[in-house]
C-alpha cells in the first residue's frame, strides 16, 4: 500500500485532481459573478427605459452612469483578478453571458444619452484595472500593476444584437406617445446596425439566431413608423 502511495503515477494523478478541483471552483466563482452582472444589467436596462424627459433626467442619468462604473469596478474587477495569470479562453464561457448583457445595457444607454454606438475598443479599454500585489512577503511591499479582462469582439457583437430589441421597445413606446421623430431615429439607427451586422461572417451559431431576431425587431419598427406616418398624413389631409 505504501509503495502505491509513493508511486509517481498516483502522485501525478493526485496533482491532476487538485488542479481540476481548483479550476472547477474558479469556474463556479466566475459563473456566480457573471450572473450578478446579468441581473444588474437587466435592472439598468429597466431603469433606462423608465428615464423621464423632464429636468430630473440629468440626475437620473448620472445615477445610472455611477451604477455602470460600480458594476465595472466591483464585478468585472473580480473576474479580472480571478483570471490573472490564467488563460482567459479556458473560462470565457463562464462569464460571456454577463458580458453580453452588460454590453446590451451599455450600448442602449449610450444611444439614449448620445445617439451614438459605443465601440468595442472603448468597452475593452474600460476593462483594465489597477491591481495591488505583494512583491516581498518579508517587507510587505506592494506593487501596483494593471490587469485586463478579455472582452472578445464576439461578445460585443452578440450584445449589440440584443440591444436592437431594446431599441425596438424604445421605438414602439415613442410611437405610443406620438413622438414619431424619436421613433424614426431609433429605427434608422437599428437599420445601420443591422446592415453592418449583416455583412459579417461568423461561425458562432448564436450570431445567426440573434441576427434573425434583430431583423424581426427592425421589421416591427419599420412597420410601426410606416403606420404612424400614414396616419399623420391622413390627419393632415382631413
Amino acid at each position: 500500500m505504501a509503495a502505491m502511495e509513493e508511486s509517481p503515477i498516483i502522485t501525478a494523478f493526485r496533482k491532476y485532481s487538485e488542479d481540476l478541483s481548483k479550476k472547477h471552483d474558479k469556474h463556479e466563482r466566475i459563473v456566480k459573478i457573471s450572473r450578478d452582472i446579468t441581473i444588474e444589467s437587466k435592472r439598468l436596462i429597466f431603469t433606462i427605459h423608465s428615464l423621464s424627459t423632464d429636468k430630473k433626467a440629468d440626475t437620473e442619468i448620472e445615477k445610472i452612469r455611477d451604477r455602470f462604473k460600480k458594476l465595472m469596478e466591483s464585478h468585472f474587477r473580480k473576474i479580472a483578478i480571478e483570471l490573472e495569470n490564467e488563460d482567459p479562453y479556458l473560462y470565457h464561457r463562464a462569464y460571456t453571458w454577463g458580458v453580453q448583457e452588460y454590453i446590451e445595457a451599455l450600448t442602449y444607454f449610450n444611444y439614449v444619452t448620445t445617439g451614438e454606438l459605443v465601440g468595442w475598443e472603448k468597452v475593452a479599454e474600460n476593462c483594465s484595472f489597477d491591481f495591488r500585489s505583494k512583491v516581498d512577503s518579508d517587507t510587505m511591499e506592494d506593487e501596483i500593476k494593471q490587469i485586463r479582462l478579455l472582452i472578445p469582439l464576439s461578445d460585443y457583437i452578440l450584445g449589440i444584437q440584443d440591444m436592437t430589441g431594446e431599441m425596438m421597445r424604445l421605438c414602439i413606446t415613442s410611437l405610443g406617445k406620438g413622438n414619431i421623430q424619436k421613433a424614426q431615429a431609433a429605427c434608422n439607427f437599428v437599420k445601420y446596425v443591422y446592415a453592418a451586422l449583416h455583412i459579417l461572417q461568423s461561425c458562432h451559431n448564436e450570431f445567426y439566431k440573434k441576427l434573425e431576431v434583430a431583423e424581426q425587431s427592425l421589421r416591427k419598427m419599420e412597420y410601426g413608423c410606416y403606420l404612424a406616418t400614414i396616419q399623420g398624413l391622413e390627419m393632415k389631409t382631413q
